[in-house]
C-alpha cells in the first residue's frame, strides 16, 4: 500500500477500536489547531530555510548548511517515535531514499525527542537517513511550528503513556505540527506542506516530483551541434 493508503487505514482502525469521547477529544483539537493561525506563520514556499546544527541519534552533529551545500534537501519535522503516524511516514519516506539520492537529495527528519528516543526511533525503521534531536523545540519554532498541547490532550496522553516531558527532555507538553520541506540547493524552500492535522502526511511521490523537476531545470542543455556522447 501507499503511505496515503496506510494512514487511512490506521486512522479508520483508531476511530473504529478507540472510545468514542478520545476520538471526539482528538478530533478538537485539530480543528482548535487549525483555528490558531499557527499554519499561517509556517515556512513557506520562496522563504529561506533557517540553518540548523542538530545531533543525530549516534550523537554526531549534523549542519544543515553542509547538507544543502551537496544538493536539495528534504526536512521532515515529526512528533516521535511513539506515534504510529509518523512511523508510517519514516517508513514510506526511507523506502523513498534510493530515488531521493538518485535525485541528489538528502533527507533530514527533525523531533523534539531526546537523542536515545531518536536512536529507537531510527533502529525501530531501519532508517539510513539522518534522524536528528531538537530538544525544546528550537528548530521546529524557526520553522514556525510549534504548538502547546492543551491541559485536556495532556491528560489523554498521559493516560496513554506518551509522557512528553520525559520523552522531550523539557517540563512543556510542546510539539511540532508534522511539516515537510523540500529545499533547493540555494536554501530557499521549493515545497511547503504543513496541516493541522497530524494524521495527513505529504506521499513521497510528490517530494520526488518536486526533485525531479529541479533536475531536470539543473541538467545542462546539449551544445548546438555537439555530436551524442561527445563531452563540454
Amino acid at each position: 500500500m501507499s503511505l496515503l493508503q496506510d494512514l487511512a487505514a490506521r486512522r479508520a482502525a483508531f476511530e473504529r477500536e478507540a472510545p468514542r469521547d478520545r476520538v471526539s477529544l482528538y478530533e478538537g483539537a485539530i480543528e482548535d489547531l487549525r483555528r490558531s493561525g499557527l499554519l499561517d506563520v509556517a515556512l513557506s514556499a520562496g522563504q529561506a530555510a533557517p540553518d540548523f546544527t542538530l545531533p543525530d541519534a549516534q550523537g554526531d552533529k549534523v549542519r544543515f548548511a553542509d547538507v544543502i551545500a551537496k544538493g536539495p534537501v528534504v526536512v521532515t519535522f515529526y512528533r516521535g517515535g511513539w506515534c504510529p503516524y509518523c512511523n508510517l511516514q519514516l517508513r514510506a519516506y526511507q523506502q523513498a531514499l534510493p530515488r531521493i539520492r538518485d535525485l541528489g537529495g538528502e533527507l533530514l527528519a527533525i523531533s523534539p525527542q531526546l537523542p536515545d528516543r531518536s536512536k529507537e526511533t531510527a533502529a525501530a525503521g531501519n532508517l539510513a537517513f539522518p534522524v536528528l534531536s531538537d530538544v525544546g523545540n528550537v528548530v521546529a519554532a524557526d520553522y514556525g511550528l510549534v504548538f502547546e498541547l492543551p491541559p485536556q490532550l495532556r491528560e489523554a496522553y498521559a493516560r496513554n503513556g506518551i509522557e512528553l516531558p520525559q520523552i522531550n527532555g523539557e517540563t512543556r507538553w510542546r510539539l511540532p505540527v508534522p511539516g515537510t520541506f523540500v529545499i533547493g540547493p540555494d536554501g530557499r524552500v521549493l515545497m511547503s506542506y504543513v496541516d493541522a492535522d497530524y494524521r495527513n502526511r505529504l506521499d513521497p511521490e510528490e517530494i520526488l516530483n518536486v526533485l525531479k523537476d529541479l533536475s531536470d531545470e539543473r541538467a545542462p542543455e546539449p551544445r548546438p551541434g555537439a555530436a551524442q556522447g561527445e563531452r563540454a
